[in-house]
């Protein structure tokens, strides 16, 4: 994604699961989100189980 930072770029799941965690995971580790924004903001989409 840092490659084509002036691009939209579209990430799709059918389940909309595994795309919420890594664009979560993205802006924790890359756009150094706080926790508690990133987490409230993936949470508006999907709450994930123990499984994930």
């Amino acid at each position: 994604m840092e490659l084509n930072i002036n691009k939209e770029v579209f990430v799709y799941c059918i389940a909309n699961k595994r795309v919420s965690v890594f664009i979560y995971l993205y802006r924790r580790i890359y756009a150094n989100i706080i926790y508690e924004e990133a987490k409230q903001d993936l949470h508006k989409i999907w709450i994930p189980n123990q499984i994930w």
